[in-house]
């Protein structure tokens, strides 16, 4: 059952990935930019040109009037992990995927053995009741 799951799981994660993703039925084009009104800096995170935010920060678009606000690390959390994020989750549940499929497999092989080892003790003990019977071992069982 633990096989299907991590194969049902790995075919699911592989196939997502090369799906492209709904476009949004907006797209938000940014007429101006605005420093984060937060913002405890002396500079300004608008570039000097106008048309966008310094290296540092990232910014955030507003729909209804094009207006995008340049954040700093300090004053949106988010500005720090950027595409980090999501790489260190995908990573990770990679990581977690190979350990339960590491799991998986360890726990099916120990099914088998044990699976493998009923099977023949239960044979040896019937070979052994077969020889007592014939009279090959005086009337004593394997015990």
């Amino acid at each position: 059952m633990i096989y299907i799951l991590a194969l049902s799981a790995l075919f699911a994660i592989s196939y997502g990935q090369t799906w492209s993703p709904t476009p949004a039925p907006t797209s938000c084009v940014c007429l101006s930019y605005e420093t984060y009104s937060g913002y405890n800096g002396t500079d300004s995170l608008v570039n000097s040109a106008g048309d966008g935010c310094v290296t540092d920060a990232c910014y955030d678009c507003d729909y209804t009037d094009g207006v995008c606000t340049c954040y700093d690390e300090d004053t949106n959390v988010w500005c720090a992990f950027g595409n980090d994020l999501a790489d260190a989750i995908a990573a990770g549940l990679g990581t977690v995927i190979i350990v339960l499929i590491v799991i998986g497999s360890v726990c099916g092989l120990c099914i088998l053995i044990c699976i493998a080892y009923c099977v023949c003790a239960g044979a040896l003990c019937c070979a052994a009741a077969s020889n007592a019977n014939k009279g090959g071992t005086g009337g004593t069982q394997m015990v």
